[in-house]
């Protein structure tokens, strides 16, 4: 016996809800951006790292940070956030070497000023050192600075900030790889970075494995409806 059936409103239902919670789940879910570049420049006193480190070599940098961690209202102002702990992990690979780091925090300016406007992490590093009776490495700094207010939001960015028209103090690197010299004093590595996109198929992928979940979920339900109660 066929019935009247409500499935058309149950899947709507069923998709609407399904909307929200991937919605919820991307907003709150860890993000990891990747970035490649190479070195193209020595700051200070140069260490010898242009011999460990010469110029083209390659550099990649992968981190990962929580969305929804909230602004430090000690550290914070209206339109320079501060959120203290959002990346939780981070590596950072150059050349043969190969460093992870602690958790850091992000800071995010969409001021009125040129150098206001900038996404900034420092990433303190200790490990392997190219050449330890020399020189050690401290930390790597990373940041997009721009020279317009370019963030629709102060909230972290869930897309991969562009390094692009660095403000005038960082001109030249928006990767920095600051290394101290055994006795004093101390150099810095400059490297370029881009983002490293997904690969094409993969928000494809993602589209097509929630519409076949669904398919399948309505099929079913449609079967159910379809077979009727059965006599014992």
């Amino acid at each position: 016996m066929l019935r009247t059936s409500t499935a058309p409103a149950v899947v709507l239902l069923f998709a609407g809800l399904l909307s929200v919670l991937i919605t919820a789940a991307a907003e709150s879910a860890p993000v990891t951006f990747n970035y490649a570049g190479s070195v193209n420049s020595y700051i200070g006193d140069q260490l010898v790292l242009d011999t460990v480190f010469p110029l083209g070599t390659p550099i990649q940098l992968s981190y990962t940070f929580e969305p929804a961690t909230p602004s430090d209202p000690a550290l914070s102002t209206p339109t320079s956030p501060f959120y203290g702990g959002a990346i939780s992990s981070a590596t950072v690979s150059l050349g043969e070497f190969t460093w992870h780091l602690a958790a850091t925090s992000l800071y995010l300016s969409n001021g009125i000023s040129v150098e206001a406007n900038r996404y900034f992490a420092t990433f303190p590093i200790s490990g392997q050192s190219p050449n330890p009776s020399q020189f050690s490495v401290d930390s790597f700094l990373f940041q997009a600075g721009y020279g317009a207010n370019v963030f629709e939001s102060l909230a972290i960015p869930l897309t991969p900030p562009s390094p692009t028209d660095p403000f005038a103090a960082f001109a030249f690197s928006p990767g920095l790889v600051v290394f101290s010299k055994v006795g004093g004093g101390g150099g810095v590595v400059g490297t370029t970075l881009a983002p490293v996109p997904l690969p094409a198929a993969m928000p494809l992928f993602s589209t097509g494995l929630g519409l076949a979940l669904l398919a399948w979920r309505r099929s079913r339900h449609f079967s159910t409806r379809l077979v009727g109660p059965t006599r014992s």
